[in-house]
């Protein structure tokens, strides 16, 4: 220890305090220099660590991301990455559907009737005008069965004002009709709940996901077909929120519809009995009703109340 001078003013003091605070200061120097009896707060104590003292650092675990299956992984790396952007070309929804469903395939059905009667887990048969009866439609967002079309509304699984923001407002007039129409990608419209349909609105899947999480696979799957399918592009919240979707994705599972083929329809070619008496359509008499009246094929909306295929009797 190094030779320590008392100053003159505590010579007079009693010499056991003077030993005592020298004998003190000798067990503080040691510990200083040895390390091992000094504690520093600075978090809780409002003190500071000396200077170049060493503090550990704090580790935060890094998130993993979600493991996906090889296909969904390919599926993801197509999106093109990019910020939304509309070239400061406002959206008009009218630019893309023009008022209202077309018929993209001239058939004298609009695409709403085309989804309706491709998407019916039950029919009856159609009308002349299309209208679709005693239909059933699984609304797969939320996991409803419907059996009245007038609660069924076709979605666009990637909405109009998204796509005009990842890339749509560049198209020509006849690019964005076919957007709105498109009845060639099974992924692009959906017959769903009026309910689910409003409620997703213009959301991206950032912002809105299926209420059903059985859903997820499959529209993760298909909001990615439809926007590699169209070169649009996809946010980093969107990536993030579609790659957390396709997590759900199980080995095997389908997370896409069939494609919509072609299938047999009956046409009932009249809507009411009033129609069909109009038209000259002979009664006949049933097997079991009191009086004579019209096949039940050939009359759309009437009830065959005794079950034996005939309607409107008299």
């Amino acid at each position: 220890m190094t030779d320590m001078r008392i100053p003159s003013a505590l010579r007079s003091r009693r010499a056991v305090a003077v030993l005592a605070a020298v004998a003190a200061s000798a067990i503080l120097a040691g510990a200083c220099a040895s390390g091992g009896a000094s504690q520093w707060k600075s978090d809780d104590a409002g003190g500071s660590a000396p200077a170049g003292s060493a503090q550990p650092a704090t580790e935060r675990p890094v998130p993993e991301e979600p493991a996906l299956l090889p296909e969904d992984a390919a599926l993801l790396a197509r999106l093109r990455i990019a910020e939304e952007d509309d070239g400061g070309v406002d959206y008009v929804r009218r630019d893309y559907d023009g008022g209202g469903w077309g018929d993209a395939d001239g058939d004298g059905c609009s695409t709403r009737e085309e989804v309706l009667i491709a998407e019916a887990i039950r029919l009856r048969g159609v009308t002349k005008s299309c209208g679709p009866v005693d239909g059933a439609w699984l609304s797969w967002f939320d996991g409803r069965t419907l059996t009245d079309a007038r609660e069924v509304e076709i979605d666009h699984l990637v909405p109009l004002a998204e796509a005009h923001r990842s890339g749509a407002a560049g198209w020509t007039a006849a690019d964005k009709a076919a957007f709105a129409d498109d009845l060639s990608n099974p992924h692009s419209l959906a017959a769903v709940s009026a309910r689910s349909n409003r409620d997703k609105g213009a959301s991206d899947p950032s912002a809105w996901r299926p209420p059903a999480d059985a859903a997820w696979c499959r529209y993760a799957r298909g909001w990615i077909e439809v926007k590699a399918g169209r070169n649009l592009s996809a946010d980093r919240a969107e990536a993030a929120a579609l790659r957390e979707m396709l997590a759900t994705c199980a080995e095997g599972a389908g997370g896409a519809p069939a494609e919509r083929l072609d299938r047999p329809v009956p046409v009932i070619p009249y809507a009411t009995c009033d129609e069909a008496e109009a038209a000259g359509l002979e009664r006949r008499r049933g097997s079991r009703g009191s009086g004579r009246g019209f096949p039940a094929d050939q009359i759309a909306y009437a009830r065959d109340g005794d079950g034996d295929g005939i309607v409107c009797e008299r």
